[in-house]
């Protein structure tokens, strides 16, 4: 697999939002080559590290482009968000992570922001919430929402009432962010299937620790 034309392969994808096209403009023969090997990419990038260990630092390569100014979905494809929220002392030093990827899971790009001092349910829910908002600028009309937070995902569902008045209004914000979109399914994952999202969330974290 060579990595520079890996890499074109996914810029020329974000900007044209058409594979076999981005596949010929990266210099790949094959459009079915071109998939392969972004989903094996994206398989790595999901790999995960040993449960109770803590977190190794993160390389550049192992982490996702950063998400373009427009959006690398097609206009009629469901995108899928995948958020995850880190507070190192709950209350403490919080981040959240957004990894964005195709139906078939083919990673597109992410992104990660420190935002201060807080839990990890609401950094949870900043997560969710930054990732709806991008995916509104995007213009994206169906969207997939993943978290391992099982609280977020059944008060925002409903199953559960928010009884916290810090989560209220990050409650509202959601909702309100759900119901500008034709439809948007949220799905509880286990942690492993969001490791991605936790390593960009540690990563602002460390970000911020090593800039203070």
């Amino acid at each position: 697999m060579s990595a520079k034309r890996l890499v074109r392969l996914i810029e020329e994808l974000a900007a044209m939002k058409d594979l076999p096209g981005a596949a010929e403009a990266a210099g790949y023969e094959d459009v079915e080559q071109a998939r392969s090997e972004l989903l094996q990419w994206s398989r790595q990038l999901g790999s995960t590290r040993s449960p109770g260990r803590a977190p190794a630092r993160r390389k550049a390569e192992d982490l996702p482009p950063p998400c373009p100014r427009s959006s690398p979905f097609g206009s009629s494809s469901p995108a899928v968000a995948n958020t995850d929220g880190a507070s190192r002392g709950n209350p403490g030093p919080a981040a959240y992570g957004c990894v964005y990827s195709t139906a078939d899971g083919v990673v597109l790009c992410g992104e990660g922001a420190a935002f201060g001092v807080a839990t990890n349910n609401v950094a949870e829910y900043r997560g969710a919430i930054a990732a709806l908002e991008r995916l509104l600028r995007w213009k994206v009309d169906r969207v997939v929402l993943r978290l391992d937070s099982q609280l977020v995902v059944r008060q925002l569902n409903g199953s559960y009432r928010v009884k916290d008045a810090g989560l209220k209004p990050l409650h509202a914000r959601a909702m309100e962010l759900i119901a500008r979109f034709s439809s948007v399914e949220l799905q509880h994952v286990p942690r492993a299937e969001n490791a991605l999202a936790d390593r960009l969330a540690n990563q602002a974290l460390d970000e911020e620790r090593g800039a203070s």
